[in-house]
């Protein structure tokens, strides 16, 4: 995985907007799956304040979600077709992209993986260039 920071010089807001969803697609691409908390953290905001930007991904049709039944019926995020096309389209290998939902019925796998990235987001939160 290739760590990008965000851009403190970043000003308009629709290059924030992008920058954010670049981000967040990454991160999917990687782990395949994510809950709000962990983008929110991985894009060092609140939980609350990523709202806006998730509900106009999935308008957009760049991610989909999914409930667990294990987890309280979190919603977990995943990359739709149009993520993967913006992926692509920035030059990223999306040839392991596909997640399927139910793949994510695993109650041990999603925990396993939800600590991972959280474990990781949190080192990233450290991280300096």
């Amino acid at each position: 995985m290739i760590v990008v920071p965000r851009s403190a010089d970043l000003k308009y807001p629709p290059a924030v907007r992008r920058e954010k969803i670049l981000l967040c697609l990454d991160w999917l691409l990687e782990f395949r799956f994510s809950s709000q908390a962990v983008l929110a953290a991985r894009l060092g905001q609140r939980t609350p304040h990523i709202s806006r930007v998730i509900a106009s991904m999935l308008e957009d049709g760049l991610i989909k979600f999914m409930k667990n039944v294990h987890t309280r019926h979190q919603r977990f995020f995943y990359l739709a077709a149009g993520g993967v096309s913006i992926l692509e389209g920035e030059g990223r290998d999306v040839s392991r992209a596909v997640t399927r939902a139910d793949w994510l019925g695993r109650y041990s796998r999603i925990m396993h993986d939800l600590a991972v990235q959280h474990l990781l987001v949190k080192r990233l939160s450290g991280y300096r260039e």
